[in-house]
């Protein structure tokens, strides 16, 4: 949302609170399975212009106050923040990944080195 949105000055925002807005929300079916169970009863009313995935699309519409956008948190690190803020859902809406990889499998050189740093990241190496 803009940093001027009413919205703005909550520290955290509702289902409710989103029930009667524009919304973006993600292509992803799987996110947007857990959007409808968070929103509950209300999604099946959510005013959605538009699903995508690149945050940046959303952030047009955002800055032009056509919409809101549901991204996850870490998707945002490069809006300006004197254009463009965020608010965390309450309850909180939290998701975890899982990263896998078929060991003995022969990786490129790019996708060796990812598995790398992520394997040092996660202090499962010595790097």
């Amino acid at each position: 949302m803009r940093p001027d949105d009413s919205m703005a000055f909550k520290e955290s925002v509702a289902a409710k609170d989103l029930s009667d807005v524009p919304l973006i929300l993600s292509r992803r079916l799987k996110v947007q399975s857990e959007l409808a169970s968070w929103f509950g009863n209300y999604f099946e009313n959510l005013n959605v212009l538009f699903t995508s995935n690149l945050s940046t699309n959303a952030s047009i519409m955002i800055s032009r106050e056509l919409a809101y956008s549901l991204v996850v948190e870490g998707a945002i690190p490069f809006w300006d923040k004197s254009k463009i803020i965020y608010r965390p859902l309450s309850p909180e809406l939290s998701a975890t990944s899982v990263l896998a990889r078929k060991r003995g499998q022969l990786y490129s050189l790019a996708a060796t080195k990812f598995i790398q740093q992520v394997q040092c990241l996660l202090g499962m190496s010595k790097a």
